[in-house]
């Protein structure tokens, strides 16, 4: 005889596990910070897809609360950006949060 079915308590623990699992993504997914739309990062990150997508440079130009920064976004996905923004040149993300390769 073979068994084909599941049975109610297999799938009782399954909902269960589920559920514990749905509750901590939720409390995690809830720490997450939105990024604010007018930090220059966001920008840059919203516009390099239109660069790489158009094939062509693009110069932003933002004004922020100490003085206007200038940022150039290039086809190829590098971005060359004013040293105030701390953007690393080829990945595009914060200088300060790049660990270098052995450290942890």
């Amino acid at each position: 005889m073979t068994r084909r079915a599941f049975t109610l308590l297999e799938v009782v623990i399954t909902v269960a596990m589920l559920g514990v699992l749905a509750a901590v993504a939720n409390l995690a997914l809830r720490r997450v910070e939105r990024p604010d739309p007018a930090d220059p990062r966001t920008i840059l990150a919203d516009s390099l897809p239109v660069a790489v997508r158009e094939a062509r440079a693009i110069t932003l130009v933002m004004p922020t609360d100490s003085g206007v920064r200038v940022a150039t976004l290039h086809p190829d996905g590098s971005i060359v950006a004013d040293s105030a923004l701390a953007l690393e040149r080829f990945i595009g993300i914060r200088a300060d949060t790049i660990r270098p390769h052995g450290r942890h």
